[in-house]
């Protein structure tokens, strides 16, 4: 119950933004469809759980560690954001990161509900604008970044 309330208050939330010209509800996807199918999301409403690790700057990825390797850059959206969620998703952000040990990484799990943008010429092509952020979780978890290659004994580094 109190979930599907959340899920109708985000949705109310984002109709009642003065730039939308009529009421658009976010489209539930996964970082996996999105980077698999991104032209049809493209300029979409979107709603996904995602996964941020490490530092922070003006921007963040966010993945899947069911889909390693692929990514959706995270920003702020300029279409009028709860800036009170996603300050609080920055913070968890620093948080985890600073509880992360050479033995433990600490991530932050977190569902955004954002504007979907596919920039193929881009160096990272997938980009969520963000207007909101939900279910802030920071915990021990995996990496969903794609392991480097082993050593080749080819490779010119290689000590033999």
């Amino acid at each position: 119950m109190a979930k599907g309330f959340a899920l109708s208050a985000a949705s109310l939330f984002l109709c009642l933004l003065p730039y939308q010209l009529r009421c658009e509800s976010p489209l539930p996807v996964t970082v996996c469809e999105l980077t698999a199918n991104p032209a049809k999301y493209d300029g979409r409403l979107v709603r996904f759980r995602g996964q941020a690790e490490g530092a922070w700057f003006e921007t963040s990825d966010l993945g899947d560690v069911a889909c390693k390797g692929y990514a959706v850059e995270f920003t702020r959206g300029l279409e009028n954001p709860d800036k009170k969620s996603l300050d609080q998703l920055w913070e968890a952000v620093i948080r985890a990161n600073r509880m992360t040990t050479p033995t433990s990484l600490e991530v932050v799990l977190v569902t955004i509900i954002g504007r979907f943008s596919y920039r193929p010429t881009e160096w990272n092509p997938y980009v969520v604008s963000a207007l909101a952020a939900t279910d802030i979780v920071v915990r021990e978890g995996g990496t969903f970044m794609r392991e480097p290659p082993p050593p080749s004994s080819s490779h010119p580094d290689t000590v033999r």
